[in-house]
């Protein structure tokens, strides 16, 4: 449909334009459903001459943090553990939306205002219990993953 074919316009557009925006936003703003958009998207891509920019994870960190009123060391935290998860391939598979939300929630858990799984969810716009089995995930090597991290608490403070 033409309504999808603009969509996916929207969500490229974004992408170009560094303005990090997810399939759920913009299905929020057009009414398409994601499963058109997505298929629109895939279209369109591959006969773009360019392609499309890939969002890095620190606009969507930076993004969700700002909206949620995190400190700046937990957000540099947070960034660098998107990092070195990406690096090691602990969430391999996982959108990106739910690596960072999963790392922001990591993060702040060992801060002084840790935020919710819930309250970090609801702004990512993914679902709690995505959240809670990526950063199940980040838990079981937590050890490996706290040695770089510069954080209030000890990696000790996190609970399952």
């Amino acid at each position: 449909s033409s309504d999808a074919i603009q969509a996916a316009c929207i969500f490229i557009a974004c992408r170009e334009h560094h303005s990090s925006r997810t399939f759920k936003e913009i299905c929020n703003l057009t009414k398409v459903s994601r499963n058109e958009i997505v298929r629109c998207f895939k279209v369109l891509k591959a006969s773009l001459a360019e392609p499309t920019q890939l969002q890095s994870l620190d606009s969507w960190v930076y993004r969700f943090s700002s909206q949620l009123d995190i400190p700046q060391d937990v957000v540099r935290e947070a960034c660098k553990l998107c990092d070195l998860v990406s690096e090691r391939g602990t969430l391999a598979g996982k959108s990106p939306i739910s690596l960072v939300a999963a790392c922001l929630y990591f993060v702040s858990s060992l801060s002084k205002e840790p935020k919710s799984a819930k309250n970090i969810a609801d702004i990512a716009q993914c679902a709690e219990s995505t959240l809670k089995n990526a950063y199940k995930s980040l838990y079981e090597e937590r050890e490996e993953l706290g040695k770089s991290l510069k954080t209030h608490f000890p990696i000790s403070h996190l609970s399952r």
